[in-house]
């Protein structure tokens, strides 16, 4: 409607010049073609019901914000009033050059209004119920103040982090009183908080601003508290935004204010993932920042965490190293962590010099723990108490940081252990000499690791390393962390506190895992998080509908469709990679450290082959001992776990079999699947024998060359029968809801004729000339062989095609039928 007022959806500029829009984003054609700044799409629409004037409206929440304060330092300790907030109202005044959030209509009833008064109310009963008082009471500067106290008597924000904030305060107090409406509420106006940075981040002027990175990690504070998926995939999703949006942004950006405390927040977390390496350990980000404010000894802390974690994910391609460069690589890591047991050591006198009295002292453990046995006694029975949380803190994140330090150092002795063995020589090895097609660094893919250098290591001889001493038990490094946990679960921490716990714990989990003997701390600890989940996280959750043992292909159509349905899940892989549990699956690992660490969950996945006797029961009973209602080490199990295992229609496959085959036709019983799948079934189980899978990037036709390279080879070509990868996802749903001890053969109701298909994929492939020839070839092989076997037309007939399956009673037994099928 060209000349309608409000209605060109145009860029600013193009309707400031009067002319045709292209309405590309971020910049239209126009603007770029004329070499113009685009002012972008966002419009300004202003509504205001009530007649106060913008003045008073600061005036009245500057009345209000006193007021709470008062309260809370009458009912509650620690609350004090903050100074200046009238100076701060009147000096406010709205920025014109980004979108602010005016003075709305008065509060109506059962609603949450974006009123600078109503939000700073509820910011602040949030911040008087999460944030413990040491805290509170501390100065913006001090580095250790939450990032939520810089929002405090501040009535403007963008749209993005208003509508951020009212989720995160709403949901924490709707939790506090059980009401569901407002719980509801939180998850509403998180839409809207996604919808508004969305928007910002399309926006010119708010990209990179401090409220709109702000916005950002309250959504990712909102996901961690409430986990509206059932999943750490939307904290993991905003992490990564966050991680993108800082490196964007720069390391000037991060000097001073809330872009400040958001990138040491950050920086924390992110410090912690030892999978990988993150571009906040260049220079520039370990300095720059900090160049208005000194670091402090957390600070500095974090600094050693970031090394010690980069050093452990440096060890991801070592079963890719030959021998020679894995000793190269392993000394030079060495050389480096004994730096920073160095770093560590001098960082803790330095804790303890700041400090007058001790920085923890024992006590005795009050709390109960369902790893607890009630015959003997506490799995600790001391517990640690601090002077402050802000040393609690700090002691729990060095205890960490020495337990990753040291395991790695007792991995990486263990590794020079074996290889002293072989008698290598460093300094007269040539590579290029002898070079290993598989050796990463050989090939190229990996650089060589640089000669460790005095002073730390004064030898490349494995057998005279330093001896590591208190170092190799690293498990009393652990046993500390799990001590400490008492003091951060006290009622007065509030949910800072226990949040405090959540990643220690992991780290604990994680390391201890690879361990037997720390089997019983694996599961003390997963009780903690547990009670953690009830004070008010929920991003690790101890509990899901379906854990996913071996996240592989089939999960990329599996994850989706549960997230669609709300169903909450859990995948495992063997590296960890894309933030899933590390699992593998080693049936002569009689522990059950392994599975300790999983999630409980209501339907166990299997998609990797287990083969032989003993692999399925293994695992059950592994699984079951440690995820029981029963102590570990119980005879007892969970009957109510559904394990399904994905196996293959392979089994089917014998000599002199009908022409249609069901599930109840006759099998290869010493097949090593088929042998499995029986001890999966006799234990109760479910198995889903599977045709074969395609779907995404995995198709059919791209087989052709493979199966099809002579004449007399597709000659013996008879029947195929595939499944879709999304069916086999909704078939696992279906089962989960409906389960039932049975195996079941899945197909997509089609049998098809190599032949036909050969002969419709060789024409649609691409006629360059150098492949013309080979579907020329093709072609004459399927014409000479339907003349040879006096085939009128394709398909052929099913009694000619050989074994064909009939699924149809498990898509009738759930109500279901394919929805991907004829390729």
């Amino acid at each position: 409607m060209v000349g309608v007022p409000g209605r060109s959806k145009a860029c600013h500029t193009c309707r400031q010049r009067r002319i045709a829009c292209g309405l590309e984003r971020p910049q239209c054609s126009q603007c770029v073609k004329s070499n113009r700044v685009c002012a972008g799409y966002q419009r300004e629409r202003v509504f205001i019901l009530n007649h106060e004037s913008t003045e008073q409206a600061l005036k009245s929440h500057a009345q209000a914000q006193s007021q709470i304060l008062g309260n809370h330092a009458r009912n509650g300790p620690g609350t004090g009033k903050t100074k200046g907030a009238s100076e701060k109202a009147e000096e406010c005044v709205p920025a014109k050059s980004r979108e602010k959030t005016p003075p709305s209509s008065p509060q109506l009833l059962g609603q949450i209004v974006p009123h600078a008064v109503f939000r700073q109310q509820l910011l602040n009963e949030f911040l008087y119920n999460h944030v413990h008082e040491d805290f509170r009471r501390g100065h913006p500067d001090d580095g250790m103040t939450p990032w939520f106290m810089l929002l405090v008597d501040q009535p403007l924000m963008t749209k993005a982090l208003e509508g951020s904030i009212l989720a995160v305060c709403t949901a924490r107090i709707g939790r506090i009183h059980n009401d569901t409406a407002l719980i509801n509420e939180s998850l509403k106006l998180y839409g809207l908080g996604l919808r508004e940075l969305q928007k910002a981040l399309w926006n010119p002027k708010l990209m990179y601003d401090d409220e709109t990175l702000a916005a950002c990690m309250a959504l990712s504070t909102y996901e961690v508290m409430e986990c509206p998926g059932g999943t750490h995939q939307g904290w993991l999703s905003h992490h990564n935004g966050l991680e993108r949006l800082i490196k964007l942004r720069g390391a000037e950006a991060h000097a001073e204010g809330l872009g400040h405390k958001i990138f040491l927040i950050f920086r924390t977390t992110s410090s912690m993932d030892h999978k990988r390496i993150s571009y906040l350990l260049d220079p520039k980000w370990i300095e720059i920042p900090w160049k208005k404010f000194p670091k402090l000894p957390y600070d500095r802390l974090i600094d050693i965490l970031a090394e010690g974690t980069t050093i452990m994910a440096e060890t991801a391609y070592y079963d890719d190293l030959c021998p020679v460069h894995l000793l190269q690589s392993s000394l030079n890591l060495i050389d480096r962590c004994w730096k920073l047991d160095f770093q560590l050591q001098e960082f803790y006198d330095e804790l303890e010099r700041m400090n007058s009295g001790p920085l923890f002292w024992a006590q005795p453990c009050k709390n109960d723990n369902p790893s607890d046995d009630s015959e003997a006694s506490k799995l600790f029975p001391l517990s640690f108490y601090f002077c402050n949380l802000m040393v609690a803190n700090t002691c729990m994140v060095y205890w960490t940081l020495c337990l990753i330090l040291y395991s790695g150092m007792v991995a990486l002795y263990s590794v020079m252990h074996q290889l002293s063995q072989l008698n290598l020589d460093i300094e007269s090895f040539d590579p290029s000499a002898h070079p290993s097609p598989r050796c990463a660094v050989c090939t190229h893919s990996v650089a060589p690791a640089s000669t460790p250098s005095p002073p730390f290591l004064k030898t490349t001889d494995p057998a005279q390393l330093p001896p590591l001493l208190h170092r190799s038990d690293f498990a009393a490094t652990a046993r500390n962390i799990c001590q400490s946990v008492e003091y951060f679960m006290q009622e007065e921490m509030l949910v800072q506190g226990p949040a405090m716990t959540v990643m220690p714990l992991s780290v604990v989990i994680a390391t201890a895992k690879e361990y037997p003997h720390l089997e019983k701390e694996i599961i003390w600890a997963r009780g903690i998080l547990d009670k953690v989940h009830e004070r008010g996280l929920r991003r690790t959750p101890s509990e899901v509908s379906i854990l996913i043992l071996g996240a592989g292909w089939t999960s990329t159509f599996l994850i989706p469709l549960l997230e669609s349905r709300g169903i909450t899940y859990a995948a495992t892989t063997t590296g960890g990679r894309d933030g899933t549990l590390k699992f593998k699956f080693d049936d002569n690992d009689k522990s059950n450290a392994q599975f300790a660490a999983l999630p409980k969950a209501k339907t166990i996945l299997i998609t990797f082959p287990l083969t032989g006797k003993d692999q399925s029961r293994h695992l059950v009973t592994s699984y079951s001992a440690t995820h029981s209602n029963a102590h570990a080490g119980s005879d007892d199990t969970d009957s109510a776990f559904q394990f399904i295992q994905l196996g293959s229609t392979g089994i089917w496959q014998t000599p002199e079999q009908e022409t249609w085959v069901t599930r109840h036709s006759r099998y290869d019983t010493t097949n090593a699947r088929a042998i499995a799948e029986d001890e999966l079934l006799e234990l109760g189980g479910c198995v889903l024998d599977l045709a074969g899978l395609w779907g995404g990037k995995r198709q059919p036709k791209d087989w052709l060359e493979r199966v099809v390279k002579s004449k007399e080879g597709l000659k013996e070509k008879g029947s195929l029968h595939l499944v879709h990868g999304m069916d086999v996802a909704r078939a696992v749903v279906a089962v989960h809801g409906e389960f039932a001890t049975e195996r079941w053969m899945l197909t997509d109701l089609f049998v098809y004729d190599w032949w036909s298909l050969a002969l419709g994929w060789a024409g649609q492939r691409d006629s360059a000339e150098e492949e013309r020839n080979d579907q020329n070839q093709i072609l004459r092989w399927v014409q000479e062989l339907m003349i040879e076997e006096d085939m009128k037309a394709l398909p052929r007939p099913m009694e000619r095609l050989g074994r064909c399956y009939d699924t149809r009673e498990f898509w009738n037994r759930f109500g279901i039928v394919p929805i991907n099928a004829r390729i």
